[in-house]
């Protein structure tokens, strides 16, 4: 079901299992676009999200879940620290309690990842990023993978599982593609998020070529990755795919191709430091998007993450040095010198 932005596939594919007095639990993870998405209009619409920090603690799992939990979210590659969520873990759980789960693979792609292998019974796309790749359109997608078994869930979904009377459930007309037809017809139909012809031919149009750029996309990330690290004026990489980072294991397992092109990177001096380096970059945008064919960078700190407290930013590793990259499709060795340059000014503070 293609949606008329991320936000919105998001908020579609959660507004046919939720409504006021339900929760959703999620990974604690996500990008912060989402979680202001979760917190403020969802909340204002009584429906709470709880986070989970450790995917591996059962007993915080436990606690969080409720019976009128509706769904777990999660996302394949977290923006913006490559913090790879173990979607088999996080596959386990949400078996274990019958519910469904959903999941963001905007940054990997299905190019990366098939992330119905892993677990997720739905997957939901900013299509705007690296799908489109130009960003020129904005458009969302909601994939059923046909998997959880609605009719025999132990838990409430009305608008799947119920009709009035003398009609037919979406489980009775549709069957494993319940959930799907719900979403077009309950939500996307009576919110308004459906795509323009245009943007539907511009998405079309970028997936023609989503294998190719992001096959160079990674190979260009894990080069600047591995030369970053190698740099005085950078205090660490998170970036997945290096051997030092502590979720490389996990990306061997579950990202054979790669963990995409979003990561961070933290630089010395802090907020002064990060604008310093920024100033003095000319081949790199300023920018808040990802997975467009131009390389950018952003301060998630005084942008995508600056409306959350010092807490939250803390415990999610937010600091006031992270500058989150976006690789594209320029040349390797250009974006390394025009990163060196940007370092250069960098290294000039006293």
């Amino acid at each position: 079901m293609l949606t008329s932005s991320g936000q919105a596939a998001i908020t579609a594919a959660l507004f046919v299992l939720a409504g006021s007095g339900d929760k959703i639990v999620s990974t604690a993870s996500i990008y912060g676009g989402t979680r202001i998405l979760f917190g403020r209009s969802f909340k204002r619409m009584g429906i709470d999200v709880d986070y989970v920090w450790d995917l591996y603690s059962d007993a915080e799992w436990d606690a969080a879940i409720t019976p009128e939990t509706k769904a777990i979210y999660a996302e394949t590659l977290p923006n913006p620290l490559n913090d790879i969520t173990d979607l088999r873990k996080v596959s386990e759980v949400a078996k274990r309690h019958n519910l469904p789960l959903i999941v963001d693979n905007t940054v990997g792609t299905p190019a990366l990842v098939l992330t119905g292998q892993l677990g997720a019974d739905i997957i939901v796309h900013s299509t705007t990023k690296f799908m489109t790749g130009h960003g020129t359109a904005v458009g969302g997608a909601v994939v059923d993978m046909g998997t959880y078994d609605w009719a025999n869930s132990k838990r409430s979904y009305p608008l799947i599982q119920t009709a009035p009377a003398g009609k037919r459930t979406q489980i009775e007309r549709f069957g494993n593609r319940a959930y799907a037809s719900a979403v077009r017809e309950a939500v996307v139909n009576d919110i308004g998020f459906a795509v323009s012809p245009l943007t539907g031919f511009l998405i079309h149009q970028g997936l023609e070529t989503l294998s190719l750029r992001m096959q160079r996309n990674t190979e260009s990330s894990l080069e600047i990755a591995r030369w970053l690290e190698e740099q005085p004026e950078v205090t660490a990489v998170a970036y997945a795919g290096l051997e030092s980072n502590p979720y490389h294991s996990l990306a061997l397992r579950d990202y054979p191709r790669g963990t995409g092109s979003v990561f961070g990177v933290e630089i010395k001096h802090g907020k002064k430091g990060v604008r310093e380096l920024v100033n003095n970059l000319t081949l790199w945008s300023h920018m808040t998007g990802i997975g467009d064919t131009r390389s950018m960078v952003i301060h998630p700190r005084t942008s995508t993450h600056m409306s959350f407290d010092e807490e939250t930013n803390e415990r999610l590793g937010i600091s006031e040095g992270l500058l989150r990259l976006s690789v594209g499709l320029e040349t390797t060795a250009d974006l390394i010198k025009d990163f060196r340059t940007g370092l250069d000014a960098v290294a000039k503070i006293g």
